[in-house]
């Protein structure tokens, strides 16, 4: 059998019943346990590292998987098809309820400030060719100068 090559492919590997037999999630934290113990870990110990993105990831099986995708499969029983999105942005909160399912467009709609903008607002940058500010949005599957 050839080893899985997409994400979801490698998610698919690993059922829910594995990671609630794993792990022990705590919804109001967002935290997650381990439930074995072996040489490295001990049962009871936090699972996983905060990465420098800010994202948690546990290893399972030799395989990085994120915390908060993780999350979403304790709960619900089924990986999910789309993004898993933060929706107060903050990569590390892995509550329950501050996680959603997001298109690509959904995840980006609460996305950071980038750090070159130069007037602090999303959907507004500085046009040198006309001196000016100018603020632009994308809906309806066109880009709508404002």
């Amino acid at each position: 059998m050839l080893a899985p090559t997409t994400p979801k492919d490698r998610e698919a590997c690993l059922t829910a019943a594995e990671v609630r037999r794993l792990l022990r999630y705590e919804t109001h934290t967002g935290t997650f346990f381990w439930r074995i113990d072996t040489n490295k870990i001990s049962a009871g110990d936090t699972a996983g590292c905060r990465q420098s993105r800010g994202y948690w990831h546990i290893r399972i099986n030799r395989r990085l998987y994120m915390a908060h995708r993780l999350a979403w499969v304790y709960v619900t029983g089924e990986w999910p098809d789309g993004h898993v999105d933060h929706i107060n942005g903050r990569r590390s909160d892995n509550r329950f309820v501050n996680l959603r399912i997001a298109t690509n467009s959904e995840n980006a709609w609460n996305s950071r400030i980038r750090s070159n903008n130069a007037c602090g607002y999303k959907g507004v940058h500085f046009k040198k060719g006309i001196n000016k500010f100018v603020a632009q949005i994308y809906a309806g599957g066109r880009v709508r100068h404002l």
